[in-house]
């Protein structure tokens, strides 16, 4: 998902399966003040197990890219 497309559609809270080691979206959340205003809350984790199930299912060279970064 494009953080600068939820902040600009004033989404206050982001809540997502799959923790992606590549974006690091969280660190711009929780350093960058415009971005905090609009962004209330921001959890990962949330069916994490079952959501890399499926990308090991039908995707495995994206989980792959998305667990390690290469």
């Amino acid at each position: 998902m494009c953080l600068g497309a939820v902040v600009m559609a004033d989404v206050p809270h982001i809540i997502f399966a799959k923790h992606d080691q590549v974006v690091h979206s969280n660190l711009s959340v929780e350093t960058n003040p415009y971005i905090r205003r609009h962004i209330k809350s921001y959890f990962g984790g949330v069916l994490e197990n079952e959501s890399t199930e499926i990308w090991a299912r039908y995707k495995p060279e994206d989980l792959k890219y998305i667990e390690t970064g290469g």
